[in-house]
């Protein structure tokens, strides 16, 4: 399954996804394409987004820097919460 052309979702961020029904597929691309903080770190791309339809709350998206690239996970951060 791919979110576009460059992305390709694990198992892992799809069992997240199906347990997580408060994380909107939309989120996701909005938080991969327009970031509002990114890092790299290692082997891996960490994508953050405020999204503000869910009270501001971020969302994080971690990425293999690999080629195809692959969403590992997809989770709300807590700690950043009104920090971004």
């Amino acid at each position: 399954m791919t979110i576009n052309k460059d992305y390709f979702w694990t198992l892992h961020t799809l069992d997240n996804l199906q347990k997580r029904l408060e994380i909107q597929p939309l989120w996701i691309f909005l938080t991969l394409n327009y970031p509002d903080f990114m890092e790299t770190v290692k082997d891996k791309i960490y994508y953050y987004k405020k999204i503000t339809d869910f009270e501001g709350r971020v969302l994080k998206v971690v990425v293999s820097d690999s080629i195809p690239q692959r969403i590992i996970t997809i989770h709300f951060h807590r700690g950043l919460k009104g920090k971004i």
